[in-house]
């Protein structure tokens, strides 16, 4: 299994070794002193179980024993509609639909959530799930960009698996529209916080400490941005109305022609105003370099 390249970020966001995920971050749930420190490594570390990088790194099952003694009860349910119904009162919490008892620490319990669902008996209902848990995710600020990502990914693979092709032809009409448009969405998310890191690296003097940190942090956000383009590019055909596969088609144009503008374009309308003024005056030339290192890297 390939550890997807949104992990590669992880050492800044969550202060784990990108290099040894899960054992970092069982490291970090033994060392956390506080209940909250706790909470926030034991749903990094279900993340890692149930998106499948702990079994890469031959660590699944102390991964697993840990969760348990941690309390996580999700990594051994599966009870299909306990997990339904527990999800399903967290989004209307962050639909605002409801309101909680106390504060929900979302930057940690969106994965916690997300991993619930990876670990889920699949079936039409949780298919449903996905999308609904991408779409209320991606709207959070809170809600780490992984969340969204890996579920996105995660039916992309069961897509391509046989064994799942019953729940994929049972769909609604319109579950790619919806799977398709926030594989868009979350593929700009990763894209915006590129480019913002290309303007950091820009405005910058030249020689300063941090400039090549920015750089390579677009080059990373950029792996994942284009992963995300490579989702549409594969899923779009599946959409039915014509209007919406044109919308959908730069993405195509990016990667089999190997051609960076159609991204850099649609970069534009993601930035504030400022921002996009600004971004307009830069040379491209690196940033172009590294959408095209990304689309190297893609599957085949």
């Amino acid at each position: 299994m390939t550890v997807r390249p949104n992990f590669k970020l992880w050492d800044d966001a969550f202060q784990v070794d990108v290099n040894a995920l899960t054992k970092s971050t069982i490291q970090k749930l033994h060392s956390s002193i506080t209940p909250d420190g706790k909470r926030e490594a034991a749903a990094l570390l279900f993340f890692l179980y149930a998106s499948g990088v702990a079994e890469t790194e031959n660590l699944e099952v102390q991964a697993k024993a840990e969760l348990i003694k941690a309390g996580e009860s999700g990594v051994v349910t599966n009870d299909r509609q306990r997990i339904v119904d527990e999800l399903d009162a967290a989004l209307m919490v962050l639909s605002g639909q409801s309101m909680p008892t106390t504060p929900v620490p979302w930057s940690y319990e969106g994965l916690r959530l997300s991993a619930m669902l990876l670990n889920a008996p699949f079936d039409n209902a949780i298919m449903d799930e996905y999308i609904d848990a991408i779409t209320l995710f991606s709207r959070s600020k809170e809600i780490p960009y992984d969340a969204s990502f890996l579920l996105l990914w995660d039916i992309y693979e069961k897509f391509n698996a046989s064994i799942y092709q019953r729940f994929f032809a049972a769909a609604e009409p319109d579950f790619w529209e919806n799977y398709v448009a926030m594989a868009l969405k979350v593929m700009g998310l990763y894209l915006r916080d590129a480019v913002m890191e290309y303007i950091e690296y820009y405005e910058l003097p030249p020689g300063a400490a941090s400039t090549v940190r920015h750089l390579e942090r677009c080059g990373k956000l950029m792996d994942v941005a284009l992963e995300g383009c490579f989702l549409v590019h594969k899923l779009s055909p599946l959409i039915s109305a014509q209007l919406d596969k044109t919308i959908f088609a730069f993405c195509s144009d990016v990667i089999t022609k190997v051609n960076p503008q159609p991204l850099v374009t649609y970069s534009y309308r993601l930035l504030d105003l400022s921002s996009e003024d600004f971004f307009v005056t830069l040379p491209k030339e690196q940033i172009n370099d590294l959408i095209v290192k990304a689309i190297s890297k893609l599957p085949q």
